[in-house]
């Protein structure tokens, strides 16, 4: 036999207020024309030049079709981007919102001054990256996070290989070490 629990009821809040606190808030993008092109790839290639896009989704429509873009440089970043390609035209006319950037533009890999430190510390012999690091942190120097010396290193070492041998009609043949 099973036993009945009563009926629940909440004391702090209506189910209603519950209903309207777990929906979240939608910001739509107000998007104004910017320009027109002649066909679909002339306006890929025209922002994918800027490298400040990415694809977020397509929309088929029953007139046109709706390309949306996001600011590739942060997922918050409110600037959006949309091509809107006419099914009885090929001209694509480009609209983007009005928001601006909330966002720095941050330089990819190393900035210059820790590359050359790391070089430096390469070139002496110390090879690892722990190593590396606690001794960035000896000279008083921010290091970078593992992961990025990590790709540096790899590149480091690619260029030193390169420089050892010398491609010559499809043979590898080692230089002399001096």
């Amino acid at each position: 036999m099973a036993k009945v629990l009563p009926e629940y009821v909440s004391e702090s809040s209506s189910d209603e207020e519950v209903a309207q606190s777990q929906v979240h808030a939608r910001n739509f993008a107000n998007y104004g024309f910017k320009s027109n092109f002649g066909s679909r790839d002339e306006a890929e290639n025209e922002f994918v030049s800027e490298k400040s896009w990415r694809q977020r989704r397509t929309v088929s429509l029953e007139g046109d079709r709706r390309i949306y873009y996001n600011c590739k440089w942060s997922r918050k970043c409110p600037v959006k981007m949309m091509l809107i390609i006419p099914h009885s035209c090929s001209d694509v006319s480009q609209h983007v919102s009005d928001a601006s950037h909330n966002h720095e533009l941050k330089q990819p890999g190393l900035p210059d001054d820790i590359k050359e430190a790391v070089s430096e510390l390469f070139q002496v012999g110390v090879t690892k990256p722990n190593a590396i690091l606690s001794a960035l942190r000896a000279k008083g120097v921010t290091p970078p996070k593992k992961k990025k010396l990590q790709h540096y290193l790899t590149k480091l070492r690619s260029d030193q290989s390169k420089n050892k041998h010398v491609y010559f009609k499809g043979c590898l043949k080692a230089l002399p070490q001096n």
